[in-house]
């Protein structure tokens, strides 16, 4: 049986591009997806779009009554789901429509714990977003792995998730490197897996010196 992957979008006020990451997932050529929904606490028009997808059978909408931040709500999303694998999608961002039929036959090897492909920019610019390639010693010092990766929940389950000394950026940096530090290997597909919408004052990009500071010395104290 072809396992269920979760494939998992939050949104906090992006009301304005969450039909196209929506429809993305839904275009998704895998057999057995479910695309889990969590708005957290949007006070846009986020809510009215999601209930255009009430009635479609492959979505299940989670809605947080207020904004409970990013860490919060993947980790209650991901506990929710019911997939093998998981993949997470930003709200202003979309899937390619082969990458999880391509990268799930991977992890027939135990020992493979996360793998991610090429990103292409979208939006404020486009082009190949070039990460380089994947080594440890690289990940330990920059995030080399994009959101858009697809792992076991049950690695998930023992990483105890998402942390919320990560909750003012780079969660995903951290949780990457909690799974690898299962033994977990990483493989890297040269093959399209996100757009991603670069926009300028987009939480990332505009993160202070002061909290990357604080970031990178929270990696250093939990992985080294």
């Amino acid at each position: 049986m072809i396992p269920l992957v979760s494939i998992i979008i939050t949104v906090y006020n992006k009301s304005e591009y969450l039909k196209e990451a929506i429809d993305s997932a839904l275009n998704v050529n895998y057999e057995n997806i479910e695309i889990i929904i969590i708005d957290d606490g949007s006070t846009d028009s986020s809510l009215n779009i999601l209930n255009n997808y009430r009635e479609n059978k492959q979505i299940r909408i989670i809605l947080n009554e207020t904004n409970r931040g990013i860490v919060f709500a993947r980790n209650k999303a991901i506990n929710q789901a019911k997939g093998k694998f998981i993949i997470q999608l930003d709200a202003d961002d979309t899937i390619h429509s082969e990458f999880i039929r391509k990268a799930t036959p991977y992890f027939d090897d135990n020992d493979i714990g996360i793998v991610y492909g090429d990103t292409y920019f979208f939006g404020g610019k486009n082009g190949h977003f070039d990460l380089g390639e994947y080594s440890l010693k690289k990940q330990l010092s920059t995030n080399q792995i994009v959101i858009t990766a697809l792992f076991k929940r049950t690695d998930f389950l023992k990483t105890n998730g998402y942390d919320n000394l990560f909750s003012i950026g780079y969660e995903d940096w951290d949780f990457w490197l909690s799974i690898i530090g299962l033994n977990k290997k990483v493989v890297q597909l040269n093959i399209p897996s996100l757009n991603y919408r670069f926009i300028y004052d987009s939480r990332n990009n505009s993160i202070s010196k002061e909290n990357l500071f604080k970031i990178r010395n929270n990696i250093f104290k939990k992985h080294f």
